[in-house]
């Protein structure tokens, strides 16, 4: 938007062109929408940076969920991460790097994948050591993000899914409107029939009516779905990092919701349609109705639609019964950690240019005094912060005296770096062994703990402490010198997980957070924390400063809260939708067979008999919808369960309580027509011709 994008030669040399490109959002917050911002200095990573242009409003990087505020040249890397482990443009086995290209006009992305196997192969053969089991392919944008997040993937999948089956209901009920229109204006139709009307113009007026319908409800579906998508977009994500859930309604979305409209105006409008343009003239002008009252008919007819309407129904609220039920559990359950009086801080050295002496020291010494503040019962370490969803890793194990099955190169386990205290901070017990303390130091043979799990995995049945494994990147041995229990580390729902702690002292440690658990108010430790920062270095912010209760409600319990609700919101919506459409077919039989009710009431039926006449005719078609609906929910378990993340519990109670709900819901629908029905006096229905 304002200056200019970076130019091949600043890219070619490590740490020579120090230059920067500001985001619309930094711009406008950071430097007031100045336009003399371009040529300014600023500083990062300790480092000055002349800013040589702002990006364009609608550019918000290439990540879903981040927006960076600056941008610079690759090549200066090496400048804002100073840590020689990750100095990726140096070392041939750091794979870190995200390429992002666009094909070429005309050119064929297998002409492409072709190209970078040969370029995989080349670089195989020049560095045999770093690329000899690594090749190169190409993924698109949506395959990329699919690929780099399968649960994400698996629930937008589930949910897309639910609101298909809501507007499949909701679609059901327009045809059923449509096809009762149709019978009640048959006389209107036979007459113009026998007029000599043309049945291709009467088509096109019946099916402009539906257009219409179908336009309206999605002007107003797109109106309530603004709403929603606000509601949304306001929810706040807790992380290491600023998180954005970008989302907007754009020309994709309106496009894409009129096609819908349009193709659901035709699906449901068209047989409708047909079905008004077949009357018996003869029968129509003589009684102003056409109603077939062959069961078949009925059938496969507005009965076959309702039943539909309740069998998707069902799977909804065994969806969202599933959900709520996996939700209560996890969220009622233990995680396994403690929660309450903890207070989180980090601080980033690193940033400043501290190397790994440094950088131990400093960690070494804000653990040391932070401790030391009034107050603070217990201080640690760690690398990532339960639940958290990042900092945490993934490691690949070799243990000794454990058989891998066929095609398993390692055992595969979260890894976390903590230093001692952690387990008391967090009042996670020790099954077996001890927890690290000061003494676990670099000059000391590698230690780790392990979680129950890994145990009984590992070495089921045996005595782990004193066991050794390694890593499949090390060829060091780590001594197994505790067993913790084992606690949630990604999702609240997850089930039980092997994990492996390691002991900050004794690896190299970039970026720490800082755990302080209080006897009162954590956030009374605040200020104490902040100052012992600022005497170590006033340089350092503090970031990221949260109790870890607030943490754990806005990063877990409020995300699942809000996916369970949705799903739970869609279910009420099918199953209201349902239950409109039941009302609506037993109202207009009722309607219809007011002659009939009459002539039964006239021979000396009684009230209760002719609500039990209606309510069975509607009882069969939700006995025969649920039903239906309750096999498709077994079969879609497997499912569900994957797509919430865990979250969903095959409870067989909610396989009882769904079904009875709904027929409960559905006698009721059926109870107003039936009393209608009930309270019509026999001479006028008798004169109702």
């Amino acid at each position: 938007m304002l200056g200019r994008g970076f130019r091949p030669e600043e890219d070619s040399v490590p740490g020579r062109d120090a230059v920067v490109i500001v985001s619309y959002e930094a711009w406008v917050n950071l430097f007031h929408s100045e336009t003399s911002v371009l040529g300014r200095r600023i500083w990062l990573s300790g480092h000055p940076f002349t800013i040589v242009g702002v990006t364009p409003e609608s550019f918000t990087g290439l990540e879903t969920f981040v927006r960076p505020a600056f941008y610079v040249p690759l090549m200066m890397s090496a400048v804002l991460e100073k840590h020689p482990n990750r100095q990726f443009l140096n070392k041939r086995d750091r794979f870190e790097m995200e390429v992002n290209g666009r094909l070429k006009p005309g050119v064929a992305r297998s002409t492409a994948e072709a190209e970078l196997a040969a370029f995989a192969k080349n670089l195989a053969t020049a560095y045999p050591a770093s690329h000899r089991e690594r090749g190169m392919t190409t993924l698109t944008e949506f395959e990329e993000r699919v690929k780099g997040s399968p649960p994400d993937a698996a629930m937008v999948a589930m949910l897309m899914a639910i609101v298909a089956l809501v507007m499949l209901i909701a679609c059901a009920n327009v045809a059923n409107l449509l096809l009762a229109r149709g019978r009640a204006r048959a006389r209107e139709v036979a007459v113009r029939l026998a007029m000599g009307a043309n049945r291709g113009r009467l088509f096109r007026q019946l099916f402009t009516e539906s257009l219409l319908l179908a336009l309206v409800g999605c002007g107003l579906g797109v109106a309530l779905g603004y709403l929603g998508i606000r509601a949304f977009a306001g929810v706040p994500l807790v992380g290491d990092v600023p998180i954005y859930v970008d989302v907007w309604l754009d020309r994709r979305v309106l496009i894409f919701s009129v096609a819908v409209a349009l193709l659901s105006a035709v699906i449901f409008g068209v047989v409708p349609a047909l079905r008004s343009l077949r009357p018996d003239l003869v029968g129509a002008l003589k009684a102003g109705e056409l109603e077939d009252h062959s069961r078949r008919s009925r059938w496969f007819g507005r009965h076959a639609l309702v039943a539909g309407q309740l069998a998707l129904s069902c799977v909804l609220l065994v969806a969202a019964a599933m959900a709520i039920a996996g939700v209560k559990g996890s969220l009622l359950q233990d995680p396994g950690f403690r929660r309450a009086n903890i207070l989180t801080a980090m601080a980033s050295p690193f940033v400043a240019g501290y190397d790994e002496p440094q950088t131990r020291r400093f960690y070494d010494l804000w653990l040391q005094r932070s401790r030391e503040i009034p107050g603070v019962r217990a201080a640690a370490l760690t690398s990532a912060l339960p639940t958290a969803n990042s900092g945490i890793d993934f490691d690949g194990l070799i243990p000794e005296g454990y058989a891998l099955r066929p095609n398993e190169k390692s055992v595969t386990v979260f890894a976390t770096t903590v230093s001692d205290g952690y387990f008391e901070v967090f009042d996670i017990p020790m099954v077996a062994g001890r927890a690290f303390t000061s003494t676990d130091t670099r000059d000391k043979p590698p230690v780790a703990i392990v979680n129950d799990v890994f145990a009984q995995k590992v070495w089921p049945n045996q005595n782990p402490i004193g066991r050794r494994f390694r890593r499949e990147s090390e060829a060091q041995l780590y001594e197994v010198i505790g067993v913790a229990k084992r606690s949630r580390y990604l999702f609240i729902s997850e089930g039980p997980t092997a994990a492996v702690y390691y002991p900050a002292a004794q690896r190299n440690r970039t970026q720490l957070k800082l755990l302080v658990r209080t006897d009162g108010d954590p956030l009374a430790a605040v200020t104490p924390v902040r100052e012992v920062l600022r005497g170590l270095d006033a340089n350092l912010p503090l970031q990221n400063v949260r109790t870890m209760e607030d943490y754990h409600q806005k990063r877990t319990v409020a995300i699942v809260n809000l996916l369970v609700g949705t799903v739970g919101t869609l279910g009420l919506c099918g199953l209201l939708l349902a239950l409109i459409g039941l009302y609506g077919v037993m109202a207009y039989s009722v309607s219809r067979r007011t002659r009939e009710i009459g002539i039964r009431m006239a021979i000396g039926a009684g009230e209760s008999g002719i609500v039990a006449l209606v309510m069975k005719q509607g009882g069969i078609i939700a006995l025969v919808g649920t039903l239906i609906g309750l096999l498709l929910s077994l079969a879609a378990t497997p499912l569900l369960q994957g797509a919430l993340l865990g979250l969903a519990v095959a409870h067989p109670l909610v396989y009882v309580a769904v079904p009875l709900l709904l027929l409960l819901c559905a006698a009721a629908a059926c109870w107003w027509p039936a009393r209608r029905a009930a309270r019509v006096a026999p001479v006028q229905a008798l004169r109702c011709e």
